[in-house]
């Protein structure tokens, strides 16, 4: 086992993901706590192998950055500090949904933090580095899960080389490609069911210097397709040194642009020029990067007998459609959630009811994320997989709700903090919203050329 080093438990975070970071450093109360990463890491910020979707937006919602910020303080203002930009929720966001530009809300009360994903992992893994109760051991591939002799523990991992790492308990925080349910068929174990979403989202993104500031006072703005008609969007923000990111969002498998001049023809057909006219004469910084692969993934965990020893945290467990923004900080949740049970499982006394009620626990973060993004991408007919009852009456109700939001701040206001998972989706069916939602006409989507109110 993993009491080697003065009789602390020992805990193995496989991956040094934004969820592997965030589970290290809860797990660093009660173990020691190793991080083994199979890319090279350094304090360079550009994107890495191990994160593919790092080459396009990233937002920080609020419910993330709170609890970060309660695991190391002063991070919010070191991000900032170092480049990353702080968005005003109610005065700097754009937001052009299917009914029209949103109105926005009362200032200074919902913040979103945005920067390049590779900014943002970077500023977190110096903090990280500081903690001397975890070490780093990269450049190292795992090949599976090491056993006691009846197979009901886990006692470490196996790497590549043939070196066999003990510990108390394995955190697989390697993302939506994870091997654990490979290593766990190996030794004839159970694997989870898997629920797939996919409504075939694809995004292009690059790096770009705009030569005119946004309008409005915006750091962000948002161009929402609106199906079945419009299939095309595109979202940009500012980010660290002065840039901004730019990214083209296609739904139904619509085909992306690829360079800069078949990117200007696509912002041209969005609902709004603004964008367009933004990257007209801006500078391009990157070549244009796209990704295919953005379908809702969840492993079933909570419904498998695991053995002890092992969980699965963050995309390993369920990897949302990225453009809903909801990955860093849900991993952060389970990251709390986990801190939570650690204080009533202690690592290390043989509990083998840890994994379990890891499981148990993650599930029930991502339950309301996972809805709100599935329910979404089922707006689309060519959506596959697996479409639950009422989702038409969900849909028409949750129009109703956009259009009120449009002429009642307070209605805003509760979307805005459910799109931050400050609040659950149950509070869009208060008994004050489902007034103003069914006192709305029925709404008809708008469409452009719309400029900017």
């Amino acid at each position: 086992m993993g009491k080697k080093d003065g009789g602390r438990a020992h805990a193995i975070v496989v991956g040094a993901s934004m969820t592997g970071m965030l589970a290290a450093r809860v797990l660093a109360d009660h173990a020691r706590v190793t991080v083994v990463e199979r890319d090279p890491l350094s304090s360079d910020p550009d994107p890495r192998r191990g994160t593919p979707q790092a080459h396009h937006l990233h937002a920080l919602l609020a419910r993330g950055m709170t609890l970060m910020e309660n695991w190391f303080p002063g991070l919010r203002g070191d991000l900032v500090k170092a480049g990353a930009v702080a968005v005003d929720n109610g005065t700097e966001l754009g937001y052009l949904g299917p009914f029209g530009w949103s109105p926005g809300h009362d200032p200074g009360l919902i913040e979103t933090l945005w920067a390049t994903r590779g900014f943002m992992d970077a500023r977190l893994r110096e903090h990280l580095q500081q903690d001397r109760r975890i070490s780093w051991t990269t450049e190292t591939r795992i090949a599976g899960l090491s056993f006691d002799p009846a197979r009901r523990r886990v006692t470490g991992v196996r790497t590549e080389d043939g070196r066999t790492l003990d510990a108390d308990l394995v955190v697989d925080a390697t993302g939506r490609g994870s091997a654990l349910p490979a290593w766990l068929r190996e030794h004839g174990l159970p694997t989870p069911r898997e629920t797939v979403v996919d409504a075939g989202t694809r995004y292009a993104s690059a790096l770009v210097r705009f030569r005119r500031p946004m309008p409005k006072g915006w750091k962000v703005i948002f161009l929402l397709a609106a199906p079945p008609k419009a299939l095309n969007g595109g979202v940009t923000s500012l980010v660290e040194g002065g840039r901004a990111l730019v990214t083209f969002i296609g739904l139904a498998g619509l085909e992306l642009p690829s360079d800069r001049e078949s990117c200007l023809a696509f912002a041209r057909g969005l609902r709004s020029p603004v964008l367009a006219d933004l990257l007209e004469d801006a500078e391009w910084l990157t070549p244009v990067r796209t990704t295919r692969t953005t379908a809702n993934l969840r492993r079933h965990y909570e419904e498998v007998t695991m053995p002890a020893g092992v969980c699965a945290m963050g995309d390993a467990i369920c990897a949302f459609n990225p453009i809903y923004g909801q990955g860093m900080s849900v991993a952060a949740m389970q990251a709390d959630a986990l801190a939570a049970l650690l204080e009533r499982v202690p690592l290390g006394n043989g509990d083998a009811s840890l994994p379990a009620r890891a499981h148990a626990a993650f599930a029930n973060v991502v339950r309301f994320p996972w809805t709100a993004a599935t329910g979404e991408d089922f707006r689309l007919e060519t959506t596959q997989g697996k479409r639950t009852p009422g989702l038409r009456m969900m849909h028409a109700y949750i129009d109703r709700v956009f259009v009120a939001a449009g002429e009642r701040p307070e209605v805003m206001l509760k979307l805005v903090r459910v799109f931050n998972l400050l609040a659950s989706p149950l509070s869009l069916y208060s008994p004050g919203v489902i007034w103003a939602a069914l006192n709305q006409p029925r709404p008809e989507p708008v469409f452009g050329p719309l400029p900017v109110p």
